[in-house]
């Protein structure tokens, strides 16, 4: 596994990318705080030198309980005022987050291992807001454009109304289906497929490549701090996968057809007669219903249909249909000042100006 030489950051002076093998900055000569924090560049050397690489893997840097001095691994004493090594705490990840959380609580900026040598997290950020605050904007804009309805003053040029009453003749008709009902009289029948039932057919030798695990390779995952101004490459094991053709037995099934009696029957029934329907239509403000003629007890009144619509004037020419209940149609009048909602060429709802619309 690699080592490499991380850096560190001058406190005193402010130097940026000091080595990490230092224990003094190299510009002002000031020691390495004890909460220092190493961190890797992207372009950082591997660790050739064989002294060096056995101090980086002698363990963490100590600092001393009495004077706070740094001293190696290797040193049983401190090198700053030569007490013993004792119960003195390791510069370990849990000193490490101990000096950013209170660097948080100060208000200081905590920047993430390996970000010293790019960009700081809190600029990526700003950054990422940065983009996702246009793409809202662009998204309202193209709402405001396609999206949601607009409100348009309209006018009622007319208001129209359709009424329409069906004719039907009780009289003897030939109708067809599964069973004949009550007052039927049968013509004649057949056997039809009336449903399918799924059953197994046979079974079959198949086929198929599937994926099995071979075995494992070490990939590399990370870097490791080993808390004396250098990292080291952390590996895990990876899953290697190949193919393998296998048989397997796979259950055929066929639709089996189940079959029924179709019958046709004759019946007397009110049956609406065809060209008969009586209509009437206006642009007027009293819709009436349309005179029906039937003839003995064999014909009688159907049933009723009705539409009302508002034929609305627009901005530019613009003509728009609007249909309606007949309450409300009858609620407004030609000439009329309206507020239209529209959305694309579709009216959804229309309100007298002075209503605010909900």
């Amino acid at each position: 596994m690699a080592v490499y030489e991380g850096v560190w950051d001058c406190t005193s002076c402010g130097t940026k990318a000091v080595r990490g093998s230092l224990r003094a900055c190299s510009a002002c000569g000031a020691p390495r705080a004890d909460d220092v924090k190493f961190y890797l560049p992207k372009d950082a050397p591997v660790v050739t030198d064989q002294a060096q690489l056995a101090a980086a893997k002698a363990g963490e840097d100590w600092y001393c309980e009495h004077c706070g001095g740094g001293s190696k691994a290797t040193q049983p004493d401190c090198v700053q005022c030569g007490a013993p090594r004792g119960s003195s705490k390791g510069h370990s990840a849990a000193k490490q987050e101990e000096a950013a959380r209170r660097a948080r609580a100060a208000g200081a900026p905590v920047l993430p291992a390996g970000a010293g040598s790019g960009k700081p997290a809190g600029k990526l950020a700003l950054g990422l807001c940065a983009v996702l605050f246009l793409l809202f904007l662009s998204c309202c804009c193209l709402m405001a454009i396609f999206g949601g309805p607009k409100d348009v003053t309209v006018q009622v040029a007319s208001k129209q109304w359709d009424r329409a009453q069906e004719v039907e003749v009780y009289k003897t008709v030939v109708e067809e289906g599964w069973d004949v009902p009550a007052g039927g009289r049968m013509q004649r029948q057949e056997k039809r497929v009336h449903h399918t039932v799924r059953v197994l057919d046979h079974t079959e030798r198949r086929t198929r490549t599937v994926q099995v695990q071979t075995g494992s390779r070490r990939v590399k995952s990370g870097v490791r701090d080993l808390g004396n101004g250098h990292f080291e490459d952390e590996y895990r094991d990876e899953p290697t996968y190949g193919s393998k053709t296998e048989s397997y037995t796979e259950d055929v099934y066929r639709d089996d057809p189940r079959y029924q009696q179709w019958y046709w029957w004759e019946i007397e029934k009110w049956v609406a007669e065809p060209n008969r329907t009586a209509r009437a239509s206006g642009s007027d403000d009293e819709p009436r219903w349309p005179e029906v003629k039937v003839s003995g007890d064999k014909e009688r009144p159907g049933p009723k249909t009705e539409n009302y619509r508002l034929i609305l004037a627009g901005p530019e020419s613009k003509s728009y249909t609007f249909p309606l209940d007949e309450g409300r149609w009858r609620s407004f009048t030609k000439g009329q000042t309206l507020v239209a909602s529209i959305q694309g060429d579709e009216v959804k709802d229309v309100h007298p100006p002075e209503v605010e619309k909900r």
